[in-house]
């Protein structure tokens, strides 16, 4: 039968050294990689790359795909590929000696731009990967089960995603190793991809701190929101005190505000928006609670415990709608003062994007009325 010659380079870590002479001299910068050093470790790999099919295997974090890719010629992607490196961050010229010889030499590692042939690599973190990679295959990762979970927030203003967040549209470069991940290919690292986007995208290689993470959190919450998975848990998430922000997922979840003024993000699934006795605020200051995509499922407003001695013939008492701006709104009075208007409310329920229309058209008391009889409106009796 016919047989090929099959070469295995397995490398730990980036070129910094090479052989100069044959008598042993070596040059490089030993803890980084130099253009001199690249350049004359692709043009000794030329020889083999000649006569044998050669799979470069990188193992470990040190490693860099921009590098190892010079050191293979198997792949879809072969092909030329140019590579700038920079000046090594040091002299200009280092005297450079053989301990055993006694011979030295100074040389110049000053950037160039390497172009040769390029091919497809594997960089591998365990065992299992090694395996796989010499035997041909490839891992792959899969996502891990959204688990179903209770959440709660406390005093604070805080800021609560039920399932994981999404980063996959960010991008950065890792500056140890020189691997880009670009938007859209790392997806599912969520938390994990942020802290890196942080570390490397905007702090230049410092690690972020818990406060940096929660303020970007913070002022970017929307496009965080995964909108993509849906096999999210079913949580419970009450915000306690507080100006909070929930966010359940792709599961049913229950979202609960509290105190103060809450935005609620129910996501996928069929979710419950409750609130409370004492959740609400006073006549002279309410409680507006925002919830921003109210219909994606079977959705339910409940106000049970939060109303007080309520029936059907007594809710124009306790709950007044209003179209606004596009929205509805539902002004509540817990008690029952609002005798047909919206004056005395001591919370203000805001249904972003929501018309009259949207629950049956007709006046105010015809749309709640309709929420009643449709189950997207829960109150005792």
């Amino acid at each position: 039968g016919e047989f090929k010659n099959l070469t295995y380079f397995l490398t730990d870590g980036d070129p910094s050294f090479d052989y100069r002479t044959d008598n042993g001299n070596v040059s490089g910068p030993g803890n980084a990689t130099s253009y001199s050093v690249l350049q004359n470790s692709v043009n000794a790999f030329q020889p083999l790359a000649e006569i044998s099919q050669v799979e470069a295997i990188g193992m470990g974090s040190d490693v860099s795909q921009q590098y190892l890719q010079f050191f293979t010629n198997t792949g879809d992607s072969v092909g030329m590929e140019s590579l700038v490196v920079p000046a090594f961050r040091g002299p200009g010229w280092v005297n450079v000696s053989n301990p055993t010889t006694g011979n030295a030499a100074t040389y110049n590692w000053g950037g160039g731009t390497v172009n040769a042939q390029a091919g497809d690599v594997d960089i591998v973190n365990n065992a299992d990967g090694l395996a796989a990679a010499l035997e041909g295959s490839s891992e792959f990762d899969e996502l891990a089960t959204l688990g179903g979970d209770v959440l709660q927030g406390g005093a604070g203003n805080d800021i609560i995603f039920g399932d994981t967040i999404n980063t996959d549209h960010l991008s950065w470069i890792n500056g140890d190793t020189g691997a880009s991940f670009a938007a859209g290919s790392h997806d599912g690292m969520a938390y994990q991809g942020l802290r890196e986007y942080l570390k490397w995208e905007v702090n230049d290689g410092t690690v972020p701190e818990n406060s940096q993470i929660i303020d970007y959190v913070r002022e970017n919450w929307e496009s965080l929101i995964d909108t993509v998975r849906t096999d999210g848990g079913n949580n419970i998430l009450d915000g306690g005190e507080g100006n909070d922000i929930l966010i359940g997922g792709s599961g049913n979840d229950t979202l609960i505000g509290g105190e103060g003024n809450d935005i609620l993000v129910g996501g996928f699934g069929d979710d419950v928006f409750q609130w409370n006795f004492g959740d609400q605020g006073t006549v002279d200051k309410p409680a507006i609670d925002i919830v921003k995509d109210f219909g994606n499922g079977n959705d339910v407003l409940d106000i049970a415990d939060l109303l007080q001695d309520e029936s059907r013939g007594t809710v124009d008492q306790y709950v007044f709608a209003e179209e606004d701006n596009g929205d509805t709104v539902l002004y509540i009075n817990a008690t029952g003062g609002l005798a047909g208007d919206k004056d005395n409310a001591d919370q203000v329920v805001r249904l972003e994007g929501k018309t009259f229309e949207d629950f049956g058209g007709g006046t105010g008391q015809d749309v709640i009325q309709h929420m009643l009889n449709n189950e997207q409106l829960k109150i005792d009796q």
